[in-house]
């Protein structure tokens, strides 16, 4: 998923808020915060990455979304303080969120797999032929030491 699929989906996400969202700038920072939030560049195309994106891109718009709220404390009518807890709790829940999944992707945000983490396989020594006859002291696998020139 590429920054402007990434931004065109949120937008869908967030065409209920999209009067709140004034700025044309504010998905494409929240998707720049999210990509600091990931350390992995976009494009991405794992399914983990693209849903780690849209989350936090979220988070991200949520948080735009409570600051702005947070200037209308002052406003004769409460439901706005019910609004600023609301997203402040979005926040948080996500942030909680983020936090497992990273615990349960350690390997997939590190560009690693699993079977990458275990190293290198160092073999046993022993050669053998197409028969399965122990070939390990005869001929080309003989490696002599300099003492014995």
């Amino acid at each position: 998923m590429t920054s402007a699929e990434l931004v065109t989906r949120i937008q869908q996400d967030f065409v209920a808020q999209a009067n709140d969202l004034v700025d044309p700038t504010d998905y494409d920072n929240a998707v720049a915060s999210a990509g600091r939030d990931i350390g992995i560049a976009l494009p991405v195309t794992t399914d983990f990455l693209i849903k780690a994106y849209i989350e936090r891109s979220t988070r991200h718009l949520f948080f735009i979304l409570m600051i702005a709220s947070a200037r209308k404390f002052r406003a004769e009518a409460f439901h706005l303080d019910q609004r600023y807890e609301h997203y402040k709790e979005l926040v948080k829940m996500l942030d909680e969120k983020w936090e497992i999944d990273q615990a349960e992707n350690v390997y997939e945000l590190a560009g690693a797999s699993k079977e990458d983490m275990f190293g290198t396989q160092i073999p046993s020594g022993f050669s053998t032929n197409s028969l399965g006859e122990d070939t390990t002291y005869m001929g080309i696998n003989i490696i002599k030491s300099s003492m014995d020139e």
